[in-house]
């Protein structure tokens, strides 16, 4: 079904013989004759015989200009005149009389008369004055409303000068257009591809029924297949084109004349031509106007193109919102970043100056030990005033065991030191054997129960008994758990329990090592395998160490291919060592 569309492009000129003339004279034969050539001419002509009936006449036909008779009974022309002046000063009103002074003919313009002509009435000049007068009327009305969509034009501008917000915009160009224009409703709508409809997002109208937030479903919807090619499209009559409406509910509303034309926004490319379909706007009306919009086509194309500029600027402005959001963003991040690094750099600063405090009274103390030593043995065996003294055996072996065990701990000192550095370098250069476990936990934690029980400390080893031997490096192994029990030791109180137990799994292998009576603090426990770093604790030297123990132990599962979890609550501390059961030879992957 083809409906009655009009794509309007030129303006039509008025029509002035299809005007309504209002014809006032109290003489018959007057008036038949003026209403003939009137009639003859095209004109509707209202006859009126008297003021008080042409008063009346005029509010009921609202003429384009009146004839009026200046002598009549009752309500003469000259007050007449004047009358309907105040009901219309734009009205044009040819007087007709037979006095021809100067004292009626001032009379007659100062009522409001627009012309004056004499009687006997000379029809070709009338003809002449009356289509003057009304193409002056037209002209006047032309003007004036040119500047009023000029005015509305520049509301519209002055708008999207003003704001970059569309919904404002929108706000003030609906408004403008639906007054100017005496249409029943303005909406524009936004065309949505993902979505595969039109959504109402802005509009103005005279009555309440609001179709605001309402999707209108782009298939089979003719209209917005004809806007998506870029064309402007009229409905004389909506109610006789029903099967081109997807909305019945807004037909209903507005059966009469509408009108959409496509609203563009930013170009995808800089070669997109033409630009991309943004949306429509659309102007209805309740009652069908034939050629309602013809002298307003160029005004609504004006109005669509600066909407189609604003929703462009719109769109720029947001582009440039969301990279100086981004680029803000970015530079948080940036400064975030350089500010932990910051922090990172003064925590390694103090680590550093930790360490080497560590180090230093780690590595003076053996040393002071080993000097006061020393000074003890010499008093003991050398002469006191060149008097020699028999050697107190006792005392003798009791500080050669001071020396022997300070020399074995300022050793064992500078070994870790070594032992971390060579650790980053040895993966790869070590040989994996078998090594069963059942046999070979023992010979470590026999030594370490007797040394338990000598502090009066509970120890216990849980081996399965059906346990599989496991491919791996025996003395990296032994390092870690030896170094996992003693930190144990240091650290669990009397007559708590410290344990080591094997658990098999499919794929792997655990160790766990368990102490009682003591819990690391949560926020701890993530930094204790740093290296260097130790627990804060009121007496950092009551326990001694470097704080390179458990960082040790990392470095060591690495070398293993394993890993090591720490969890600490409720007094329960465990270490937990998961080993693969076949080291590799490689990181490739190739087995022992």
């Amino acid at each position: 079904m083809q409906p009655p569309l009009v794509h309007t492009s030129e303006d039509r000129l008025a029509n002035f013989s299809s005007s309504t003339v209002l014809l006032v004279d109290d003489d018959l034969s007057t008036r038949a004759y003026l209403a003939h050539l009137l009639t003859h001419e095209g004109y509707r002509v209202v006859e009126a015989e008297e003021g008080e009936q042409a008063l009346a006449l005029y509010t009921q036909t609202q003429p384009q200009i009146v004839l009026l008779d200046a002598l009549m009974p009752g309500m003469d022309g000259f007050e007449c005149c004047q009358k309907l002046q105040a009901l219309d000063a734009d009205l044009p009103c040819l007087m007709i009389t037979s006095l021809d002074d100067q004292a009626s003919v001032d009379k007659a313009f100062a009522a409001g008369a627009s012309d004056y002509i004499t009687k006997p009435i000379h029809w070709p000049v009338m003809r002449q004055r009356i289509q003057h007068l009304l193409k002056a009327r037209q002209n006047l009305l032309n003007l004036r409303q040119q500047a009023a969509r000029e005015q509305a034009l520049n509301s519209v501008v002055r708008a999207i000068r003003t704001s970059l917000e569309l919904d404002e915009v929108f706000s003030v160009a609906t408004r403008e257009i639906c007054q100017l224009l005496e249409a029943d409703r303005v909406s524009i709508s936004r065309y949505q591809p993902q979505q595969q409809d039109w959504r109402v997002i802005s509009e103005y109208h005279i009555q309440a029924d609001s179709y605001l937030g309402c999707s209108i479903p782009d298939s089979d919807n003719p209209i917005a297949q004809l806007l998506k090619q870029g064309k402007v499209v009229t409905l004389e009559t909506v109610s006789k084109a029903k099967d081109w409406i997807c909305i019945p509910s807004m037909a209903r509303a507005y059966p009469g004349s509408w009108l959409l034309v496509p609203l563009y926004g930013s170009s995808e490319s800089a070669e997109s031509v033409p630009p991309t379909l943004w949306g429509s706007l659309c102007l209805q009306l309740k009652t069908a106007r034939p050629g309602w919009l013809a002298t307003s086509h160029d005004l609504i194309l004006a109005l669509a193109d600066h909407l189609s500029i604003a929703i462009q600027q719109a769109e720029l402005f947001q582009q440039i919102q969301e990279l100086n959001h981004t680029l803000e963003e970015k530079v948080q991040a940036r400064t975030a970043q350089l500010d932990r690094q910051v922090q990172e750099l003064q925590r390694l600063d103090h680590l550093k100056n930790d360490f080497l405090s560590t180090v230093s009274h780690e590595l003076r103390t053996p040393l002071s030990s080993i000097k006061m030593g020393i000074r003890l043995l010499s008093s003991a065996l050398l002469p006191s005033n060149g008097i020699p003294k028999p050697p107190d055996a006792e005392k003798v072996a009791r500080y050669l065991n001071v020396l022997d065990k300070e020399c074995e701990r300022e050793i064992k000192l500078v070994e870790d030191l070594l032992e971390l550095q060579r650790l980053e370098v040895l993966f790869g250069s070590q040989q994996p054997h078998w090594l069963d476990l059942k046999e070979w936990l023992p010979q470590i934690t026999d030594p370490f129960a007797e040394l338990a029980r000598s502090h009066n400390q509970l120890f216990s080893l849980e081996c399965p008994p059906d346990l599989p031997p496991i491919c791996t490096l025996p003395e990296i192994l032994r390092a870690v758990l030896a170094e996992l029990l003693q930190n144990a030791h240091k650290f669990t109180p009397t007559d708590q329990l410290i344990s080591l137990s094997v658990h098999n799994h499919p794929d792997h292998l655990e160790i766990q090592i368990l102490n009682t009576g003591v819990t690391i603090p949560p926020q701890e426990q993530e930094r204790v395998f740093e290296k260097f770093y130790r627990v804060p604790n009121p007496d950092p030297w009551r326990q001694g160490g470097t704080g390179l123990g458990l960082a040790l132990v990392q470095q060591r599962m690495v070398l293993l291919q394993g890993s090591i979890h720490l969890s600490s609550e409720a007094e329960h501390t465990c270490f937990t060592l998961r080993l693969p059961r076949v080291l590799s030879l490689s990181s490739k992957g190739k087995s022992a």
